[in-house]
């Protein structure tokens, strides 16, 4: 039998199954955490809102659109779920932020290697070239910038990496997870080749 009293936030009707009483409920109303009477205190034929158990695994549940201003009598209730799954888009934005770090650094680098002949030198040559450089402080800032720009590409890679990996665990906006982990992915594969060419280069 169910428990019928009015909320003693927003003093609409409501109403509870009897397993309920002297329980924590949710008000469908102002969503206020009310504690449900041991038995009836309000018996006026009006419309009653069914109020919603506070489990410990669940979160209340919140009235249809316009259905308490309206006067609809009993309501319908969607429980509130978390399941936008937002390290999705996260893991898609670190691996997009992580691709223009990469992108600063060649266009950074590009210059400096051209002017030391890095396209006719061997890698070796380059190394040491870049060494000595740093030794007489001859290094351009721009070589600098981009070394800072590499090392926050390779923390934004792993962390799209991680988070994909976490938020492809949930059936929403999986897609994106996806999307993250083959552009992390393919990142690493462009640096693999990038590593064997210069191997086979030196």
């Amino acid at each position: 039998m169910a428990i019928q009293f009015q909320c003693p936030s927003c003093r609409q009707p409501i109403e509870v199954d009897d397993e309920w009483a002297a329980q924590p409920v949710a008000c469908p109303y102002c969503q206020k955490t009310v504690t449900a009477p041991e038995t009836s205190t309000f018996l006026p034929q009006a419309p009653r809102g069914v109020a919603s158990p506070l489990a410990a695994d669940a979160l209340p549940a919140e009235p249809a659109a316009g259905a308490a201003e309206q006067g609809l009598g009993a309501e319908v209730y969607t429980p509130v779920r978390s399941d936008a799954n937002p390290l999705a888009l996260w893991a898609l934005i670190s691996s997009f932020a992580a691709v223009a770090c990469f992108v600063v650094y060649i266009v950074l680098v590009g210059p400096y290697l051209t002017s030391i002949g890095a396209e006719t030198a061997t890698p070796q040559e380059v190394q040491n070239r870049l060494l000595s450089d740093m030794q007489q402080g001859k290094l351009p800032d721009a070589m600098f910038a981009a070394g800072v720009a590499v090392m926050l590409g390779l923390a934004l890679w792993v962390l799209s990496i991680i988070l994909g990996v976490i938020a492809l665990r949930k059936p929403t906006r999986r897609g994106m997870s996806i999307a993250a982990l083959v552009l992390s992915g393919g990142m690493l594969l462009m640096l693999c080749f990038g590593a064997v060419s210069g191997l086979a280069g030196g």
